[in-house]
């Protein structure tokens, strides 16, 4: 499981159960579930696109700039190339499960 999203993500004011900020619960249970071939509600395309992980929103939103709307975090320092790594092999990894 990924742990850069509890610690950034997840707060009260962002993509917990509690408030889904444009839709997106990044809690850790049922998280696949949640987010595989799902479509994104903040822009065009898949949460994670299991056909193409590279252009998966979770992916496109946390570049400068990204390619629709703001670049994620919002409000915080964007993430270290070391997390976009992280965050980009457990999309590809996600992406192909079965």
């Amino acid at each position: 499981m990924i742990d850069i999203f509890p610690v950034i993500c997840t707060t009260s004011a962002c993509h917990s159960a509690q408030r889904q900020h444009g839709n997106l619960d990044l809690e850790p249970a049922g998280l696949l579930q949640r987010l595989v071939n799902k479509t994104a509600h903040s822009g065009p395309g898949l949460l994670i696109d299991k056909q193409n992980p590279a252009q998966s929103v979770l992916l496109l939103k946390l570049m400068n700039p990204p390619p629709f709307g703001f670049q994620m975090p919002l409000g915080a320092p964007p993430l270290s190339l070391a997390e976009v790594a992280c965050i980009q092999a457990w999309v590809q990894a996600a992406a192909a499960a079965p």
